[in-house]
């Protein structure tokens, strides 16, 4: 699926020579004065041996042509000799730009023509068997003005996997412990047919419409955050994750984070379709662990049949905490307990800054929010308790 240079989105080969597009907007657009100055953004790689072992700097700098703006980041380079890095840029209207450079030289100054707006900068890592090795991403986009030198741009490289089946996301989870931290891009639906524990630092993310799904045997939690930290989608994620429980009967919710687990949730990611007789529809947080929403959506799940269970879409245990900044609780059920958006159970933590919680159920108490009694919830900056049955905001 790597190659060499290629252009995608409303861009062609004819657009990095000035003379055909200015035809071009001459013949279409006659009664129009439109002059789109491209600027040249320049990639500059520097790679240090050696590559097996020790550590690397990656440079990237993007300019006109009156000089060079640098900015480095240093990173664990990866057994790359033979390797290529994918400089990869979407820019606007979805214009996607990527340029192979091969890795291992001193220096290489790239230069692509592109038109102003605001681009996205990634950089992806390919070894020499063709396989993903690392992953890097401006902190923000890139914006080109027609006629001035960008803002100077820094890249975080990251060990990463590619996984498009459950054998390869199960071993992409298990090598990544061996890192701080580590991405996995999802490029394929994935069915689970056991659970996977994660115990590492590990972001799932995807480029394209990919799902996760429970296999038709299988009843327990997908991801167990055992002590780990899963973080779902990223911001700026071009693609989208749907993790799914398929509407079928299970024991457990989609996720778990158990004692001193960490998950995170992004826009570009559901969850979605869980059918479950235990607390927790979606997501079930437990002692001392932690759940940070900050984009995505959590719905159509169920839970508390046959036996009572709370939270339809988010459980939250004793002395767990839940922190919700932005996305959406909606659709859920409780059918036999309380808190059809969120329970928060006692000695439990539930902080909202910002978000909807909406159209959810509960035959209990609480179609929004059950506080148990005793504790209280921080909603928009007031103290709630007991029952919230109306729509948050």
């Amino acid at each position: 699926m790597y190659g060499n240079s290629l252009l995608k989105g409303s861009v062609d080969a004819g657009s990095f020579l000035y003379k055909p597009i200015l035809s071009f907007i001459e013949a279409t657009m006659k009664r129009l004065y439109l002059v789109i100055m491209a600027i040249c953004m320049t990639a500059l790689v520097s790679c240090f041996s050696p590559w097996e072992g020790g550590d690397g700097t990656i440079t990237i700098a993007f300019s006109d042509n009156s000089g060079l703006s640098v900015r480095s980041a240093e990173f664990t380079p990866f057994n790359a000799a033979g390797g290529t890095y994918e400089i990869r840029l979407i820019g606007p209207g979805g214009v996607e730009l990527i340029e192979t450079v091969p890795m291992g030289v001193s220096a290489i100054t790239v230069r692509i023509e592109v038109i102003p707006g605001d681009w996205t900068v990634s950089v992806h890592s390919i070894d020499n068997n063709g396989d993903l090795a690392g992953i890097g991403f401006a902190e923000a986009p890139v914006t080109v003005i027609a006629g001035q030198s960008s803002e100077p741009v820094q890249i975080s490289m990251n060990t990463a996997f590619e996984a498009s089946t459950f054998n390869e996301l199960e071993q992409a989870i298990n090598s990544a412990t061996g890192f701080s931290h580590a991405y996995i891009l999802i490029s394929g639906n994935i069915e689970i047919g056991s659970r996977l524990d994660v115990t590492g630092d590990i972001t799932l993310i995807s480029d394209g419409e990919t799902a996760i799904s429970r296999g038709v045997d299988f009843e327990h939690q997908l991801f167990e955050a055992n002590g780990g930290v899963l973080i779902l989608g990223r911001s700026g994620m071009s693609g989208s994750i749907i993790i799914d429980g398929g509407g079928r009967h299970a024991t457990f919710p989609l996720i778990n984070v158990s004692s001193g687990g960490h998950m995170e949730m992004h826009n570009g990611v559901t969850l979605r379709g869980n059918d479950s007789i235990s607390a927790g529809g979606g997501v079930s947080v437990g002692s001392n662990a932690t759940f940070t929403m900050h984009g995505g959506m959590i719905s159509g799940n169920n839970t508390g049949d046959p036996y009572p269970g709370d939270g339809g879409g988010v459980f939250i245990g004793t002395n767990a905490t839940f922190t919700m900044h932005d996305g959406t609780i909606s659709g859920n059920t409780v059918r036999n307990g309380n808190g059809g958006g969120v329970y928060v159970s006692n000695g439990g933590h539930f902080v909202m800054y910002g978000g909807t919680i909406s159209g959810n159920t509960a035959n209990g108490n609480g179609n929004a929010v059950y506080v148990f009694a005793g504790e209280t919830a921080l909603i928009f900056g007031q103290s709630r308790e007991g029952a919230i049955d109306e729509d948050l905001p």
